[in-house]
């Protein structure tokens, strides 16, 4: 079984927005935000991406994170360096948010994810396979 975090993130993510009581906008900002896709985009960039994908407003992103986002995260263990907390071990940045998931909050998750069965590997071959049907062979002899 992959165990690496990229390979899992979609789905811890998903998680998360589930564990931190998330919904609408921001269940978008957070993932969005911290998707490894959209880690080299700058905040313009992804500001951009919302706007036309999700309708988000300039301030969308950044109030989703800062009036609901950070205050979640820091009730469910996030121990992050602010007015209130100095010295606390993560930055409250994205950055610090992904550390944070990856060092404390994947290792957990992941250790609670049961291998695949044999039958369950058997169908996701046969739906790749399916997948690729319109390929076709020519035999010539």
């Amino acid at each position: 079984m992959n165990k690496s975090y990229e390979h899992w993130e979609n789905q811890l993510l998903d998680r998360m927005v589930k564990e931190l009581h998330l919904s609408g906008n921001d269940a978008i900002a957070f993932k969005e935000r911290l998707l490894s896709e959209n880690e080299r985009k700058y905040s313009k960039e992804l500001k951009d991406k919302l706007k036309n994908n999700y309708g988000f407003s300039e301030s969308t992103l950044k109030d989703c994170w800062n009036k609901t986002i950070y205050p979640a995260l820091i009730e469910h263990g996030f121990n992050c360096k602010d007015k209130n907390n100095t010295n606390g071990k993560y930055q409250k940045t994205r950055q610090g948010v992904r550390k944070w998931l990856e060092a404390e909050i994947f290792p957990e998750y992941i250790k609670n994810i049961a291998p695949k069965k044999t039958t369950e590997l058997w169908q996701e071959l046969l739906t790749k396979a399916e997948n690729n049907s319109d390929v076709s062979l020519e035999i010539i002899g």
